[in-house]
């Protein structure tokens, strides 16, 4: 559908173009307006009403036009991707003075693309729940098409990973992370992504060139070549590079810290179909009810960043027995009550700071994401001494929270106290005391009647004369005395104005005081935003030890959660060896046994290379006693 030829509808014209695939939300005063067929589209979303913008043509009835307004444009930004859509962000990014004087007195401010939302790459918080996890995934082929890559990134936390597949166990790969946006070029065979829904899938060929892909990867990495990340193939090379390219579009040019990628091997995890996985219900129950999963049973995390690496967990179990053992320990080690009570209360105090430092890094960050660093932060030495007594793997999450003394202190230092405004022009969220040149303003804005009182005062008992200082819109602030005592004005006084009664004046001290307070509030809040710059400088620069604490937490809050279900549920830790035994004595299947009221154990064993032939009556738990042990 034609835009118009209106320089307004040329330039969203000229953003559509540049972003075919999305919906553009061009700023125009109060509102966020879009045109022609995006407007009829998202209109029909939001169930918003639909008009016409008229265009230049005399007599044209107008091109469809709706829009919401700017203060609440988050809400509908999030219905839109919820359908699936993405939505291409437009910003007034000059002044309507600016336009004028750049490009005379008929310019049009100019517009352009800030963000690009999808489903895969939101951080802000009010798109994303505490729990549940959203990536961004690629896939990408051999050209034999027997070998490929699967290369995953969580925007929100920094987390990327890869792991080389073959098109036998892609869907199973896929099926077991939670993709919020797949992105394939345009020679992906589909039978490799079937079963993603459709609208999650967008082809962006371009970036999987080889030397694209490299590209990207050492720009985000800050290499001189790629052999240092164990990449088993170009496919991997190709999905990586791709995967952090489509992001770098979408939040135009910006990144948060990436975590360096976790090269997944497929000796280390078990693939599991994805009907098996649905039947199993491993992660949502046939329903779709995360409560009545194997995941609900065991989600006893204090923290978000918990939650959601206790689903990968259970999305993708170990098979490395050595790994599993390791974990097993951990665990043991938190059976003791005290101690898993002390470590869980303590949990449940620190932030979700990895989704916190992307924000702050994304510039979409306020005082309480820095508020969460510094809270975490000062719970995590308590932590850490907690798990002074433990070693194995409870003690590489006790080494994972160390690095972050310094940024703490200063976070301590220069933040007011909680609650800390949610919004950087609220104000208000740097401590007194911290910055000398912020304190002067904060006097200004506070004490400035005081301070026009002291003036007056001071003038009062050096002239000798009785004056009021009075203030008016036109002159401002102004001494004025009677007529009587005009001829006792000193030297310094400045005429203003003579009325029928009396005389006013001004002084340079009360005029430079007029200015400071008249710029007081202005120059607080830049110097806060200046102050806050400075903070989130501090914490890209201890980005690294922040996303190590953070993994080191979640890692932490998993184990304490498997030890709490344990010992909530009376479980037994089994004996895992690297053979074919399988013997299972009084077994109960977890989620069944917790719903109902008395649960009958059963035992199973198929060492030796038993077959057991199971038999029954309708209803009898045939198939529960099967799902228990394949569980």
């Amino acid at each position: 559908m034609a835009i118009g030829t209106s320089p307004v509808m040329q330039q969203y014209a000229k953003v559509k173009s540049e972003y075919p695939d999305a919906l553009v939300m061009m700023r125009m005063g109060d509102f966020y307006e879009m045109l022609g067929d995006d407007a009829v589209r998202a209109s029909e979303i939001l169930q918003i009403t639909l008009t016409r913008r008229r265009t230049a043509k005399e007599g044209d009835e107008g091109v469809p036009m709706c829009g919401v307004p700017y203060h609440a444009a988050e809400g509908y930004i999030g219905k839109l991707i919820a359908h699936g859509e993405r939505v291409a962000l437009a910003e007034q990014v000059e002044t309507p003075e600016e336009a004028k004087k750049a490009r005379g007195s008929s310019a049009i401010v100019r517009r352009e693309v800030v963000r690009l939302f999808t489903p895969g790459t939101l951080t802000d918080e009010a798109y994303l729940a505490g729990n549940l996890a959203k990536y961004l995934v690629t896939v990408t082929s051999a050209k034999d098409g027997r070998e490929g890559a699967v290369a995953w990134m969580d925007m929100s936390t920094g987390d990327v990973g890869v792991r080389l597949v073959t098109q036998a166990n892609a869907l199973a790969v896929l099926a077991a992370l939670p993709v919020g946006e797949l992105v394939v070029g345009e020679d992906v065979d589909i039978a490799w992504v079937t079963g993603i829904p459709r609208r999650l899938v967008s082809v962006q060929s371009g970036l999987f060139a080889r030397s694209t892909a490299e590209t990207a990867i050492k720009r985000a990495y800050g290499l001189g070549d790629l052999a240092g990340l164990g990449l088993p193939s170009d496919s991997c090379a190709c999905a990586l590079g791709a995967l952090i390219g489509y992001a770098e579009l979408t939040q135009v040019g910006k990144l948060p810290t990436l975590r360096m990628p976790n090269v997944v091997s497929g000796r280390t995890r078990m693939s599991i179909d994805p009907s098996t996985r649905k039947n199993l219900e491993l992660t949502e129950s046939l329903g779709g009810r995360r409560a009545d999963s194997l995941l609900g049973i065991l989600d006893r995390c204090m923290t978000g960043a918990g939650a959601r690496l206790l689903a990968r967990w259970v999305a993708e179990p170990l098979v490395d027995v050595s790994e599993i053992v390791r974990r097993q320990d951990a665990v043991a080690a938190l059976g003791h009550a005290a101690t898993r009570e002390q470590v869980r209360d303590l949990l449940k105090q620190t932030g979700d700071i990895a989704r916190c430092v992307s924000r702050l890094l994304l510039g979409r960050g306020g005082p309480r994401d820095l508020g969460t660093l510094r809270g975490t932060g000062d719970v995590l030495p308590a932590l850490r001494k907690a798990l002074g007594h433990c070693d194995g793997l409870l003690k590489v999450q006790a080494d994972g929270m160390g690095g972050l003394e310094d940024l703490t202190a200063l976070l301590d230092r220069a933040l007011a106290e909680e609650p800390l405004p949610a919004l950087i022009r609220d104000g208000g969220f740097i401590a007194g005391g911290y910055d000398s040149e912020l304190d002067s303003y904060r006097v200004l804005v506070t004490d400035g009647n005081a301070l026009l009182q002291a003036l007056e005062e001071r003038e009062a008992t050096a002239s000798g004369i009785p004056l009021k200082l009075r203030y008016n819109q036109v002159w401002g602030y102004y001494l004025e005395i009677t007529k009587q005592h005009e001829s006792k004005v000193p030297g310094h006084w400045l005429h203003r104005q003579t009325t029928t009664n009396s005389h006013r004046y001004s002084t340079a001290e009360l005029m430079s005081l007029e200015r400071e307070l008249g710029s007081a509030g202005a120059k607080a809040q830049k110097r806060e935003e200046d102050l806050l710059a400075a903070l989130v400088d501090a914490v890209r620069k201890a980005s690294y030890p922040l996303l190590s604490a953070s993994e080191a937490l979640a890692t932490l809050d998993v184990l304490a959660s498997m030890a709490e279900v344990a010992a909530r549920h009376n479980w037994v830790r089994p004996l895992v060896e690297d053979s074919t035994a399988f013997a299972i004595e009084g077994g109960c299947h977890p989620v069944v046994a917790s719903k109902v009221a008395e649960f009958v154990p059963n035992g199973c064993d198929l060492s030796g290379g038993q077959m057991w032939l199971l038999t029954g009556p309708n209803m009898a738990g045939k198939s529960t006693f099967l799902r228990q042990n394949a569980l």
